[in-house]
């Protein structure tokens, strides 16, 4: 860490034996470098915009315009006039 940075301070706390630390002393810190979330955001709406337009491509060669159109309409009132 005293390599990456400009100012390095140690400091030795006693726990009062309620940590116990196993393993050795030094380690190694593993950064990795991700996509942004503009990629992932992306990525849904891409992925999105596809599905929808399969599910209505496929809506459509099997059941026709009509069909596709009726599941976005209000289904109609199931009230019996008397």
């Amino acid at each position: 860490l005293g390599d990456h940075t400009s100012e390095l301070n140690v400091q030795n706390e006693v726990l009062d034996g309620i940590f116990t630390f196993y393993g050795s002393t030094s380690s190694r810190l593993h950064i990795y470098q991700v996509a942004s979330v503009t990629f992932d955001l992306l990525l849904l709406l891409v992925l999105g915009s596809y599905l929808i337009t399969l599910f209505t491509f496929l809506i459509i060669i099997t059941r026709g315009v009509d069909d596709l159109i009726s599941l976005f309409r209000r289904p109609a009132s199931r009230k019996v006039k008397s």
